[in-house]
């Protein structure tokens, strides 16, 4: 943490105390835990709230309008709402006479200078738009008579509003650890202790893999990097940060769970 590091933990279960967790989570901690009962709960919606704390995603412009030439705008919830004309931002591309298409991509498309949090709605992008019925900036000179219900003053509401969407997620380096360790019982032989436990985590293990599989899945390489760690009485890199998707699975899914306990 005082190298900058955020750490997130996700916990399942009861038997690892909040005080614990409390104190090794990035602050505030009460945003870097995610505590689940069991497995039972939904992976999916739960891999989408841990990368919503992590995660940040660029913006570009997709959709603008302005009545005045102004270098500022400012962002609006509903673009078709406001009066004025259509302005054809770049990322828009011709196709054949009047058919248009948006065809966003980097280098090309007007971006954005906010960064906002992941959202699991931002894993794919919205579909293309209606294209603008006219591709026109509406721009006066001091010198000129305004549009109609415009003044000349000087004024402080940007008068270009744009509609602005996802563009990619930006450069993480995002080390996931797994809990690979589980204690052994204590009443029973050592050889139906073994066996028992051993059922039961792998399919622990399992569901883990499943969880992380899925939260990996949702990553934008390569931008951003994973890397994998399991945590045992002595941590393991089992795969260095990769921007490689088929070798952090590869790597999961080779993964054991093993008799012991767990050190953070």
């Amino acid at each position: 943490k005082q190298q900058g590091i955020q750490l997130v933990f996700v916990v399942m279960g009861t038997l690892v105390p909040d005080k614990a967790v409390f104190r090794l989570a990035s602050a505030p901690a009460e945003d870097h835990v995610v505590r689940l009962p069991s497995y039972n709960y939904d992976l999916v919606a739960t891999s989408a709230s841990v990368l919503e704390r992590v995660v940040d995603v660029s913006m570009w412009v997709r959709r603008a309008k302005c009545i005045i030439n102004l270098p500022a705008y400012q962002e609006v919830p509903d673009i078709a709402c406001v009066p004025g004309y259509e302005l054809m931002v770049p990322g828009w591309e011709e196709k054949s006479g009047s058919v248009w298409s948006w065809e966003p991509r980097d280098g090309i498309c007007l971006e954005d200078p906010q960064i906002v949090s992941w959202r699991r709605s931002t894993l794919a992008c919205s579909p293309s738009p209606e294209p603008p019925a006219q591709a026109v900036v509406h721009a006066y000179s001091v010198e000129d008579k305004p549009p109609q219900g415009t003044t000349a003053e000087v004024q402080t509401d940007p008068m270009v509003k744009v509609n602005v969407e996802p563009s990619a997620q930006a450069s993480l380096d995002l080390v996931i650890c797994v809990n690979v360790l589980w204690p052994a019982a204590c009443d029973r032989s050592p050889s139906a202790r073994y066996h028992d436990h051993a059922m039961s985590n792998l399919g622990t293990l399992m569901h883990a893999k499943s969880f992380v599989e899925n939260l990996a899945s949702c990553i934008h390489m390569p931008k951003v990097r994973l890397a994998l760690v399991s945590f045992q009485e002595v941590s393991q890199v089992l795969c260095p940060l990769t921007d490689d998707l088929g070798t952090f699975n590869d790597t999961l899914g080779s993964m054991e769970a093993l008799p012991g306990e767990a050190r953070f």
